[in-house]
């Protein structure tokens, strides 16, 4: 950082570092001054949600979030981690990050799986196998996925692909 002050990488590494020896406040001013840099890249917003939400911030973790789907409209990690933090609190909100992630990066690991575990909650169980049926073409190894979508064939009554993934 002295040779390159505000570099991405350093940044989000030695906010890390600070967490993780106790030095929130550390992490949060120097993401803060990142932050307010007009070449910040989304990776530092991301990470400065993150502190706020692991420092138990959430109103300041929602206002970087917001800041960050303002500043990177073309990120879908962005939306990902907005909805991830907004959660159960707003579904329709979540909901609307999810899908627009997914407008964005139609392969989104994350927003495959968790608009799929949303649309779970509220019974769309076609809705919730189309995209895991997506993230597991794309995904095979996940095992998150592929739990998921055994849920979903076992409440459509489809026990003989629910089996099919418990087995393999």
């Amino acid at each position: 950082l002295k040779e390159h002050p505000f570099q991405e990488e350093a940044v989000v590494y030695l906010s890390e570092l600070y967490l993780a020896t106790e030095r929130g406040d550390a992490a949060v001013t120097l993401l803060k001054e990142a932050a307010e840099r007009p070449d910040v890249g989304a990776r530092v917003m991301l990470q400065l949600g993150a502190v706020y939400t692991r420092t138990k911030k959430s109103a300041e973790a929602a206002r970087t979030y917001d800041d960050a789907v303002k500043r990177f409209p073309d990120n879908a990690e962005v939306y990902v981690r907005r909805a991830q933090h907004t959660g159960y609190k707003d579904l329709d909100a979540s909901i609307a990050d999810y899908r627009k992630a997914l407008e964005i990066d139609p392969d989104n690991r994350a927003s495959l799986n968790n608009l799929a575990a949303l649309y779970i909650g509220r019974s769309q169980f076609k809705d919730a196998r189309e995209l895991l049926l997506r993230y597991r073409k794309n995904n095979p190894m996940a095992s998150s996925g592929a739990f998921n979508l055994a849920s979903v064939y076992l409440s459509l009554g489809q026990y003989k692909e629910a089996a099919a993934i418990y087995t393999e």
